[in-house]
């Protein structure tokens, strides 16, 4: 694992704190590393934290990973858990509406929010937000961390791995350092999915296991499943937190 360094958490602190305003810190990014992960999840949660503020909510959805911390969900993935309509789809296309019609379709979706979410850990908006700026950052500088350390001695554990792809959202294609990351599961032909260990909403690894392989870069992690018994519903193991670089492996006991 590479540690990272105040200079590298502060860097990560103002892109994140960037981000939250509608701006971008390109000048910030380090070399080598891409930050279009972060740019997405920022969006998303930026858009459920407005659409519950308009609706006079303050219970953000978390889960409790493994190192004891509460952390925030995607409100949309719980609602899957949470709500199953007969249809058994969840029209999730109306996240991409404007806020206005966004906060009148989730009003709609959580009509029965407080049944719903039983005894299910939940955080205040603001710790939420404060929760998700925290350890995203940690997640930043230790991105920025692991490109320092393979440029300086390479990767021991994880396999180094090279993208083409963007730094940022819309910027042009560049090589991101990554590390190649497979997940073992009890169960054959499940597909794996990731998410940073900030705000818990699911990215597709791989499929299928066992392994299922895919690249990551640097940054730590908490992975699910969906498929076969679990259906299409991300099984989250929060025990199983990952910082790479590190162990290339990860067994989730589904």
């Amino acid at each position: 694992m590479a540690n990272y360094t105040n200079r590298e958490l502060e860097r990560g602190q103002r892109i994140l704190n960037a981000l939250f305003k509608g701006e971008r810190r390109t000048d910030e990014i380090e070399e080598g590393a891409s930050i279009v992960d972060i740019e997405a999840s920022s969006r998303q949660f930026v858009t459920e934290l407005d659409a519950l503020s308009a609706l006079g909510r303050d219970d953000f959805p978390a889960v409790t990973l493994g190192d004891g911390e509460l952390v925030p969900m995607s409100f949309l993935d719980s609602l899957f858990q949470l709500w199953r309509p007969t249809s058994g789809v969840l029209p999730l296309h109306g996240l991409g509406r404007p806020l206005p019609f966004l906060t009148a379709y989730v009003h709609d979706m959580m009509r029965d929010w407080d049944m719903f979410m039983g005894d299910r850990p939940r955080l205040p908006r603001n710790a939420a937000r404060e929760t998700f700026l925290t350890r995203a950052s940690r997640f930043l500088a230790t991105r920025f961390a692991g490109v320092r350390a393979r440029r300086r001695e390479g990767f021991s554990g994880a396999p180094g791995a090279v993208l083409n792809m963007a730094q940022y959202a819309g910027g042009p294609p560049t090589s991101v350092v990554g590390c190649h990351f497979h997940v073992h599961t009890n169960s054959p032909g499940l597909t794996a999915h990731w998410s940073g260990a900030y705000y818990v909403t699911p990215n597709y690894l791989g499929a299928p296991t066992t392994p299922a392989i895919g690249v990551l870069q640097a940054g730590t992690y908490v992975f699910g499943v969906t498929g076969g018994a679990y259906g299409g519903t991300v099984q989250w193991d929060t025990n199983s937190v990952c910082t790479l670089p590190g162990a290339p492996s990860v067994h989730l006991y589904y």
